[in-house]
């Protein structure tokens, strides 16, 4: 998909990338497409990779991609050769290689079998409901930052020992990602004041439900026809030291919907995820 994003209190849509790709640990590559390279077109797809890898630092990588025919076009092809000899040298550059169209192709499925390597891929599609065990048997794990909204929120959470994202297309709703499967904790934040947060283990089995099941839990403010992902708290853990605000700006995806849940993949201290 194509990507917009600026800075907060500035227009959101500044900065533009045609071609937006997200793996499974939720890393995301920014793609731009050209058939041949100009100063001037090339100096605006460097002013916004700077910036979208400033503004979500999930974005780890960019890349300006080439057809394949190219090679076909000695002047063309020679002009692509020195800039990606610049870009790759002495020149400083947001956009991190040139690429031809296959070897692309190529790139994003080993770097896609390398996050994979090792892992229980969860299947896309199961018979309802969905209830599986998602972090059993795997060391890699993610941190769930979610928030309440408000204390008869918090007493919903803490009485049913339970905490729901959205599904679907809403606002704010997730997709059924791999890392989304493998939450093992939740730091749960104040939506008013972000420096008040719980900590809970999570006990990694993971059910998708409607809003009937929604109901017979009782949950506040609950409307008809929606979808949501139920984790099962185990019990609240010492609460670490961590900036949540910080947390939110340095992970939060592509297109992120104020007060969605984020999903950070980490292995060890959760204190440590700042300075990752």
């Amino acid at each position: 998909m194509e990507y917009r994003n600026g800075y907060p209190e500035f227009d959101l849509k500044q900065f533009y990338a045609p071609f937006y790709i997200e793996f499974h640990n939720g890393e995301g590559w920014l793609l731009f497409s050209s058939n041949s390279i100009r100063k001037d077109r090339m100096n605006n797809q460097q002013w916004s990779s700077y910036h979208l890898k400033q503004i979500a630092n999930n974005i780890t990588k960019a890349y300006l991609i080439m057809p394949d025919e190219i090679v076909n076009n000695e002047k063309e092809k020679k002009i692509a050769e020195n800039y990606q000899k610049c870009i790759t040298g002495k020149m400083y550059s947001a956009i991190d290689d040139v690429c031809y169209q296959s070897e692309m192709v190529k790139l994003i499925e080993e770097h896609s079998l390398e996050i994979t390597k090792g892992l229980k891929v969860l299947p896309l599609k199961q018979k309802e409901p969905l209830v599986y065990d998602a972090v059993a048997e795997n060391e890699y794990e993610s941190l769930l930052l979610g928030c309440y909204r408000d204390e008869e929120h918090l007493k919903w959470i803490l009485t049913t020992m339970s905490y729901n994202v959205r599904l679907n297309s809403r606002k704010g709703a997730v997709k059924n990602t791999y890392i989304v499967g493998q939450a093992s904790k939740l730091l749960l934040y104040n939506q008013q004041k972000h420096n008040i947060y719980k900590y809970f283990a999570l006990s990694g089995k993971i059910e998708k439900v409607n809003d009937e099941k929604m109901k017979k839990l009782l949950y506040p403010n609950l409307h008809d026809g929606r979808e949501y992902l139920l984790y099962q708290l185990v019990q609240e853990l010492s609460s670490p030291k961590i900036n949540v605000d910080k947390l939110i700006e340095k992970y939060k995806p592509a297109k992120w919907a104020l007060y969605a849940p984020i999903f950070i993949s980490f292995h060890g201290d959760i204190e440590d995820l700042e300075n990752m």
